[in-house]
Formats: C-alpha cells, sequence, structure tokens
C-alpha cells in the first residue's frame, strides 16, 4: 500500500469510486462540542481538478486557510450544537418536540458538516438557502414553514453561546430575514347554533363523537385535551372540569402550555347532563372519558375526524369542518357577547392575549356588526 501524503495541517489521500473520478480527501483532528479530539475528513477535490498529488496539495492549503484546520481551538460544527440541543434543551413538549425533530431534519442536511465560523461568515448563503427551500417533488415551502425552521436555527446557536459551547456574540441568524411573499389568510371556520345542533341531531355520527363536540363547544378545549380528560378530571359536584394533560395518538403528555392547564375550568349544566348521559351509555375504558376499547387509550383525532367529523359535517353543508372549528367558534361567540379579552384570554387559556384575538374574527354576529357601524359611517359621510 502506498504511504498517505502527509501535510503540516492534515493529510491529504486519494480515495477510488466506483463511479466518477477518484477523489481527493483531507483527514484532520478538531476538537468537538465537548472538547475532545476527533477525527474528521472531507472531499475537497478530483483528479479532474487536482491530477497530480502536488496540484491536491496546493489545493488543501486554500483549504485550510478558509477552514482553519487543525488549529489548537475549538471548531464546532453547526450539527455538534444541533445535537447538543436536541439532547438537553428540545422542548418537552411531544406535538411541540415533533415539529422541532422534523425542522431539525432540513438543518442537519443542509448545515451539519457546516464549521460555525463559516456560516457566521456567511451568513448570507443561509439566507439563499431559506429563500430557495423546497420540498422533495420541488413544491416551495410556505413562509411560516421557513419562519420556522429559521427560528430554530436563531435557537440552535442561543443554546450553544449560553452553554460557551461557541463564543458570545450576536447571533448571526438575526440578520436572515424571510422573504414576505403574498399573503394568503384563510378564513377561519365559525359555525353558528343552528349548525352545531345539526351534527348532535346527526343520525349516523357516533355518540361519543357527540359528546366530544359537546365537551369542546362549551369549554373550546383543543381536541388533544377532550381526548387527555380522564373521569376524575370531571367534577359533577363542583360544575368543572380539570384540564391538565393531552393526548395525541399513543403520546399523552402535560397540556401545550403552563396557561393552558386550569383544575376548575366552569362546566355548565348542559355539558354535565352531556356527560352524564355518555357515562351511562358506555362502560369507561382504563378511565379515559373518550377510550377505545380496541386499544384501552384515547381515540385517535385524525381517524375520528376523517371517519365521523368530516363526513358529518358534509351532510350538514358544512364544508372544511375541523376539531379545531370548535375552539375558534367558542373563541367567536364570547366575543359576539362583547365579554372582556381579559375573561376571553382566561377562558381560551392562551399564555399571549394577542393570539386570543386572533381567533373566531368572522361570526355571523361580528359580519352583522360591521356592516350595520359602516353604513352609520356612510351615512354621516354621503349626503343624499
Amino acid at each position: 500500500m502506498k504511504p498517505r501524503e502527509t501535510y503540516q495541517k492534515g493529510t491529504i489521500a486519494r480515495k477510488n469510486r466506483t463511479k466518477g473520478p477518484d477523489i481527493w480527501v483531507i483527514r484532520y483532528y478538531r476538537l468537538n462540542a465537548q472538547g475532545q479530539s476527533q477525527y474528521a475528513s472531507e472531499v475537497f477535490s478530483d483528479v479532474h481538478e487536482c491530477p497530480t498529488k502536488a496540484h491536491a496539495a496546493r489545493k488543501a492549503v486554500e483549504l485550510q486557510l478558509q477552514k482553519k484546520i487543525n488549529e489548537k481551538r475549538f471548531c464546532a460544527t453547526f450539527g455538534d450544537l444541533a445535537d447538543k440541543y436536541e439532547k438537553e434543551s428540545l422542548p418537552a413538549n411531544l406535538h411541540t418536540r415533533k415539529s422541532y425533530l422534523a425542522n431539525l431534519k432540513h438543518l442537519h442536511a443542509r448545515w451539519g458538516a457546516e464549521r460555525i465560523e463559516v456560516i457566521i461568515a456567511n451568513v448570507m448563503s443561509v439566507q439563499l438557502w431559506l429563500n430557495n427551500l423546497k420540498d422533495k417533488q420541488g413544491a416551495e415551502y410556505s413562509i411560516q414553514t421557513r419562519r420556522h425552521i429559521r427560528n430554530l436555527m436563531h435557537r440552535v446557536f442561543e443554546d450553544g453561546m449560553l452553554r460557551g459551547t461557541i463564543p458570545l456574540q450576536r447571533n448571526p441568524i438575526e440578520l436572515v430575514k424571510i422573504r414576505e411573499g403574498p399573503r394568503k389568510r384563510r378564513r377561519k371556520l365559525v359555525l353558528s347554533g343552528e349548525q352545531i345542533d345539526k351534527l348532535l341531531r346527526d343520525k349516523e355520527l357516533p355518540d361519543h363523537v357527540k359528546s366530544m363536540i359537546m365537551v369542546a363547544v362549551c369549554t373550546g378545549m383543543r381536541v388533544s385535551e377532550v381526548l387527555g380528560l380522564r373521569w376524575e378530571d370531571v367534577g359533577f359536584e363542583r360544575s368543572v372540569i380539570s384540564i391538565v394533560r393531552r393526548a395525541d395518538g399513543k403520546n399523552v403528555g402535560r397540556t401545550k402550555s403552563e396557561e393552558s392547564e386550569r383544575e376548575d375550568y366552569p362546566m355548565h349544566k348542559k355539558l354535565a347532563d352531556a356527560l352524564h348521559s355518555w357515562r351511562e351509555t358506555k362502560e369507561p375504558i382504563k378511565g379515559w372519558v373518550f377510550g377505545s376499547a380496541i386499544t384501552e387509550r384515547p381515540f385517535h383525532a385524525s381517524t375520528m375526524l376523517a371517519d365521523h367529523l368530516r363526513p358529518a359535517g358534509e351532510r350538514a353543508g358544512i364544508n372544511g369542518l375541523g376539531w379545531h372549528t370548535f375552539r375558534h367558534t367558542y373563541r367567536a361567540l364570547l366575543a359576539d357577547l362583547e365579554e372582556p379579552l381579559e375573561v376571553q384570554q382566561a377562558l381560551m387559556r392562551h399564555s399571549d392575549i394577542a393570539m386570543t384575538s386572533e381567533y373566531g374574527k368572522f361570526s355571523s354576529r361580528r359580519a352583522e356588526q360591521l356592516r350595520q357601524a359602516n353604513a352609520r359611517v356612510v351615512n354621516l359621510a354621503v349626503v343624499g
């Protein structure tokens, strides 16, 4: 075997490939996120560009100057920071973790092997990457998705500085802005009392789905919170419901946020009667209010949506019906009754009052109020 060509800032070697031209690889040591020496290698050229070892050595010098290979200081890659963040700082909420892990895959695929100082020196490359990020089918990701990925990259850098893995400095991702496209604000569906009544009277809709609708309509709870209810959470004597967990498929855990948890949420008599009736109809499954006899776990929201709720909506002439529709409807009715925004926020269990104002803007009563207000202005402004 031929000896490898040594090089003062690493070792270069020619590597054969079954397809395509041979490539030149540089191998060197670097410090990882724990400060330990770690072997690394990188392809930097091929025999078309560098036909001889002398050519490859000159090319390696350029690479060393660019990336400061084998300098006796910490040189982390973005993958080092991301791995540490995933292991120790990822949010505990299962739904949030799932979203973050999906976005970390995008970041790892593009930036995992990139050294931090290279990213900082060329932040525009991050900007261009995000601007043109596409899925496997070649379709551009939405602005919101790209914003989520950008914000997660920002968090990974912040976490690295917090731990002292990288020097304390201005977060370079602050310079990256997501390109705004045409706004496509989808009108949120809000139901009327007549439409809700149609759903509850649907003879084809199973009783457990009707009972879930009653809980969602009377409390504004998220479907995961409805499915997370256990019978000990239903306080018939005090007329309250304890909202302390959520169920997403096989995963059962804490609610979305601290503000989402409430052990004394008011339960109206109509809801209490509906839950009494449901408990008498169906033997409880392992203590769950809405448990499946097959899995002995809470029902799966997406399955019930596809099999029962959406078809019931179509029968009632309601297009695009989803579980979250009931939460939007609940807030819209609160707004129609002109309840103080602080009361609405407390009942919606939002951490931010601005989020409360985003829910349920398009109720029929609200539309009529806007029409009447507009008419009053026009009658004052336009004479005759």
